[in-house]
This record gives C-alpha cells, sequence and structure tokens, in this order.
C-alpha cells in the first residue's frame, strides 16, 4: 500500500508584476495571452525541464529513484533541444548564436 504523503498536495504562490513595457513584461502579457497553452504550464513545462531531473535526484536516498531522474533528464534534453531549434528557426540564429 501506498503512503498517505503521495496524496498529499504541495503549494505554491508566486507573484510577479513587472513593469508592462519591460522585456519581463512583455513575456507576462504573451504568456497570459497565448491561445496554444495554459498559464500553468507555459510556466511549468520550462522549470521542469530546467530543474525536475536534478530535483529527482536531490531527494533523499531513502525515497531516490535515480532511473526515474535519468529518464526525466532524458525528457528535459529533448525538450531543451527542441526548444533550441525552435528559437534558430523563428529568430534565424546559426548554431553557436548566443556568442556577441
Amino acid at each position: 500500500m501506498k503512503d498517505d504523503s503521495e496524496k498529499k498536495q504541495t503549494n505554491l504562490q508566486w507573484r510577479y508584476q513587472p513593469l508592462q513595457r519591460s522585456p519581463d513584461g512583455c513575456l507576462v502579457e504573451w504568456l497570459k495571452t497565448n491561445p496554444v497553452l495554459s498559464l500553468n504550464e507555459a510556466l511549468l513545462a520550462p522549470a521542469r525541464a530546467f530543474w525536475l531531473p536534478l530535483a529527482l535526484l536531490a531527494q533523499p536516498e531513502a525515497v531516490r529513484d535515480v532511473e526515474q531522474a535519468r529518464r526525466a533528464g532524458r525528457e528535459a534534453i529533448g525538450v531543451l533541444e527542441r526548444q533550441i531549434e525552435r528559437l534558430r528557426s523563428e529568430l534565424e540564429l546559426s548554431p553557436g548564436g548566443a556568442r556577441r
């Protein structure tokens, strides 16, 4: 039988109010009005890609599942690689385009 702690929810509340005409303000408005993504998914997908594998790996040893962390890592790498290709395509950037 599974532990009841697996059924408990965790809470995160975050408020951010950038200036409307700032780059972050532009991002927030775009995220809020994007017809394809829900705001939650638009915020959670990149957070998962950046941090979920490391968060899973950082679990206490008694509950750590290294294979789950590796699976999440492989998925994260795929998500990040697809986003890199999307940015290159949309912005017409060549590989190494981050150089100044």
